[in-house]
């Protein structure tokens, strides 16, 4: 990977929007040179990374590297990230004396990928072996390359080459435990408008991954409906003073209290079980959360966690990103140009 690094770009594509990174390498880290974002037209690209239209793709990402905050994005070669709900993730052990066999894993992993082999893009790592154990874990993951192969040609066709593909909870998570410099067990907790993704890797080398429905818009949508209110503006509102008024008088913002609150306890009982499956799997206690956080600052969900996982430092923010505003991007592809799967696959 390190020789493509030089003339590299990394592509977040979702059904709204597409965001173009620049990286530079820079000794042992990476420096954000250029970015560029792009709000696309329904229609377009369907379900984060279906590719509906592409000719109106093709057109879209031209603009995209053209109108780079620093000038035009020139890099040639890409590096796409796909959300995690369009990947088969999974952590399997097999007898060590089959650990060295290429033949010997890839049948182990048809019996745990839901998808023919041949219609997958497929990679494994070996897992750090546990003391004792006569097995060897692996921790697999696989896409469809009806997903993955129409981005890779209609990009082609624009004299892009896609060099690796990305997964987004994975990249995320490298470049947390990257800023702190810790191999300790973390958990990556990510909020964004429409859903939360609570993410932990062990230091034992498991990872597992929960993705929930749970985010600010699905949260006003329930207060609209239970206190029937006609305005999601007015909604929000009462959100906004459910979450920062302590004694509230009005009767609506109790009763949205009471619904944050179960939002708080929903995302508190994932990270719970999240953390008994890791301590279950031999490795150490949660010693660090990540917090990433797009929209809204849930300020009362960070004294929820930070009271139930009083011996885990809770990071909330990070600093010298090049641009602020593009900060889960800068993260995300900072991860993705560290060790990114799938590499030279995709054929």
């Amino acid at each position: 990977m390190a020789e493509i690094l030089k003339n590299t770009i990394g592509l977040g594509i979702r059904d709204n929007s597409l965001t173009a990174v620049e990286l530079a390498k820079k000794k042992n880290d990476f420096d954000v040179v250029n970015y560029s974002h792009l709000s696309l037209d329904p229609g377009i690209v369907d379900e984060n990374s279906i590719l509906i239209n592409p000719e109106a793709f093709k057109l879209a990402v031209k603009k995209l590297l053209k109108e780079g905050r620093e000038g035009e994005i020139k890099s040639s070669n890409v590096i796409i990230s796909i959300p995690e709900e369009k990947t088969f993730s999974h952590y399997l052990e097999i007898p060590a004396e089959d650990a060295n066999d290429h033949e010997a894993i890839l049948k182990y992993a048809k019996s745990i990928i839901p998808i023919e082999l041949s219609e997958a893009v497929m990679d494994y790592k070996r897992l750090k072996r546990a003391a004792g154990k006569k097995e060897v874990a692996f921790d697999f993951v696989a896409t469809q390359r009806s997903i993955v192969n129409p981005l890779i040609d209609t990009l082609q066709s624009i004299g892009l080459t896609v060099v690796a593909v990305d997964v987004d909870k994975n990249s995320l998570m490298r470049v947390c435990q990257h800023c702190t410099k810790s191999k300790k067990s973390s958990m990556l907790i990510e909020i964004d408008d429409e859903r939360s993704m609570l993410s932990v890797k062990g230091d034992c080398g498991t990872s597992h991954t929960l993705s929930l429905s749970l985010g600010e818009k699905p949260l006003i949508e329930k207060i609209q409906q239970e206190l029937d209110i006609e305005s999601a503006a007015k909604a929000k509102s009462i959100l906004q003073e459910a979450e920062n008024e302590p004694n509230p008088k009005s009767e609506e913002v109790i009763a949205a209290q009471v619904l944050l609150n179960e939002f708080y306890e929903t995302v508190l009982q994932k990270a719970r079980e999240l953390q008994q499956q890791n301590q279950q799997e031999g490795c150490s206690d949660i010693e660090t959360l990540f917090i990433v956080e797009l929209g809204r600052k849930w300020a009362g969900l960070k004294e929820v966690l930070k009271k139930n996982f009083p011996k885990a430092k809770l990071l909330e923010q990070f600093e010298n990103h090049f641009y602020h505003s593009s900060f889960l991007n800068t993260l995300d592809y900072q991860g993705i140009f560290e060790s990114a799967p799938f590499p030279h696959q995709l054929n």
